[in-house]
């Protein structure tokens, strides 16, 4: 039952919109594009210094290299991005440690932490960037400042450790910053495009299921129907006489009747069973694994429900009736043969007086209803 299309379901052959999805692709593109990147810039290091006969950086670059790597083909075999993406931010905060402490050549490898901020933020979103970045920082104090490092470390002069922790402060802020924005932006686009997946799907005035999920929903359930060898049937109701209400009380009070019908007759249903707005007063109910027998116990609840219920509207009190038709979804038949038959059935209640369920196969209804 659809008393509220929340989340739209996805017509046959389509794929609903999955923000989650979305932002699982793009963390695995990070992994892919980023690993590679680094993989590349630590291995050049590598080889410039083996060039040069100089061991300061191979001792560090070659295994993170090799982590790297590893990580890139562990995402891809297992599809654990979450692993993988804090990993990252681990290495980059031992690395920055690492280049802290042993400065690089001259002091200038501290430079080389500028590029984390940006890429810790991307990867890793807001808050988590924000505590890794706290970590950082964190490093950057102790190593500046900490009167009892276990270790030697490189000496950097006063003025340079200030400009430094400022930079990379400000790198930090636009970081966060910029990493907010999107992550705003993100989850408005994503609630947007849910929102309007929904509405492609939905009856804006009743709230039910339009027709265009109803032709969706009927195609897929009369596969399953046919797959699994169970019955599938189906309602057409039409409410009785609308036009008068709408002549007689305006269009306000027929859009409330219309909302009024659609609550009461979903009240007689069961939740794997589907109410459409099929068309202007006309409804269709979809009932998977369901036979004539109960497809007609149903519409008969459903008609009940639909004579008993009473609107007010202002200082008038409504009523309203509807005729049904049912037919069971044939295997040799199509959809618009087993549309036609439930019509020719709903139009047969309507001769009969309305406010009636009548079926368009030969079937005895339960003793005591009408047929």
């Amino acid at each position: 039952m659809f008393p509220l299309i929340e989340k739209a379901p996805a017509a046959a052959g389509q794929t609903a919109i999955d923000p989650e999805a979305l932002e699982k692709k793009r963390l695995a593109q990070i992994v892919l594009l980023f690993g590679g990147v680094a993989v590349f810039i630590l291995l050049t290091i590598s080889a410039v210094n083996y060039v040069r006969h100089s061991g300061a950086f191979i001792w560090m670059t070659v295994p993170a290299a090799a982590v790297l790597l590893a990580l890139v083909f562990f995402t891809q075999r297992t599809g654990n991005i979450s692993l993988a993406i804090n990993a990252f931010g681990v290495m980059m905060v031992a690395l920055s440690l690492i280049l802290l402490v042993s400065g690089g050549i001259n002091g200038y490898g501290l430079l080389w932490i500028y590029i984390f901020p940006p890429f810790i933020f991307y990867a890793q979103g807001f808050r988590r960037g924000l505590f890794y970045m706290a970590l950082l920082i964190a490093c950057v104090l102790a190593v500046f400042y900490g009167q009892y490092w276990p270790i030697d470390h490189f000496r950097y002069s006063p003025d340079y450790k200030k400009r430094f922790l400022l930079s990379l402060s400000g790198v930090v802020m636009i970081s966060a910053i910029s990493e907010y924005s999107r992550q705003k932006t993100h989850r408005w686009l994503a609630t947007l495009a849910a929102k309007l997946e929904a509405l492609s799907y939905q009856d804006e005035l009743t709230g039910l299921a339009n027709r265009r999920c109803g032709l969706s929903q009927l195609s897929t359930l009369r596969e399953i129907s046919l797959r699994n060898e169970t019955p599938f049937s189906l309602i057409v109701v039409d409410i009785d006489h609308f036009k008068q209400i709408n002549d007689h009380y305006g269009h306000e009070a027929g859009d409330a009747m219309l909302r009024h019908c659609a609550d009461t007759m979903r009240q007689g249903i069961r939740k794997q069973d589907l109410l459409v707005r099929w068309g202007g007063e006309e409804f269709l109910c979809l009932l998977p694994n369901t036979d004539l027998d109960g497809a007609f116990v149903v519409a008969e609840k459903m008609r009940n429900n639909l004579e008993k219920a009473q609107l007010v509207a202002g200082s008038r009190v409504l009523r309203a009736t509807g005729s049904f038709g049912v037919a069971r979804v044939g295997k040799e038949e199509s959809l618009d043969a087993t549309l036609a038959r439930a019509d020719e059935a709903l139009y047969r209640s309507k001769e009969e007086g309305r406010n009636r369920v009548s079926v368009a196969d030969n079937f005895q209804p339960p003793k005591g209803k009408a047929a």
